[in-house]
């Protein structure tokens, strides 16, 4: 499985960056292929999800906020890469348990 784990360093204050080390490697032990890519900004992330999708990665990760879920959900939309939200700010793991109920507490 090819995975892009793509993430916004300051979502979360902060938490999503430092977390990236974390996730990347829970990601690893079951990605055959990781490519870990951190934004600079709203574009360079819109970018690099869209490449992400159009080289047919299996798994795009998105580690962020509201922002980054939203880039991840259009870049994968009409297409055959599915979407992993690890939510980092306090707004989008509220969502994310709102619709998940059973999902782990984010680092």
């Amino acid at each position: 499985m090819r995975v892009t784990l793509l993430v916004n360093p300051s979502a979360g204050s902060g938490g999503a960056g430092r977390a990236a080390d974390r996730v990347a490697t829970s990601l690893r032990t079951v990605a055959d292929k990781l490519d870990v890519r951190v934004s600079r900004n709203a574009d360079h992330a819109k970018a690099i999800a869209s490449a992400a999708v159009a080289e047919g990665i299996d798994v795009l990760a998105v580690l962020g906020g509201d922002g980054l879920v939203h880039l991840g959900a259009n870049a994968c939309a009409q297409s055959s890469t599915a979407l992993a939200v690890v939510p980092a700010a306090p707004a989008t793991t509220s969502s994310v348990r709102s619709a998940c109920p059973n999902a782990p507490t984010p680092p």
